[in-house]
């Protein structure tokens, strides 16, 4: 395992190739705003698709209660 992932400590600013080619970074995505990362096996996995149903639910309370700028309403 890689020395800075460790529990509690700052995640490291990954960086990808988008759609386009062009490298994104988490933090560039993320802004000011809360980053929630997840590592999934992949969708033909039940438990995995059971989860990603629970994280589409969550979505709506997460832009209202747990992120700033968003307006509803």
């Amino acid at each position: 395992m890689r020395d800075d992932l460790e529990v509690g400590a700052r995640f490291p600013d990954l960086s990808l190739p988008d759609h386009d080619g062009n490298q994104r970074s988490l933090g560039a995505l993320a802004g000011d705003d809360p980053l929630l990362l997840q590592f999934a096996r992949g969708w033909w996995c039940p438990k995995e698709r059971t989860f990603f149903r629970q994280l589409v639910e969550l979505q709506a309370d997460a832009e209202v209660a747990y992120t700033h700028g968003h307006r509803h309403g």
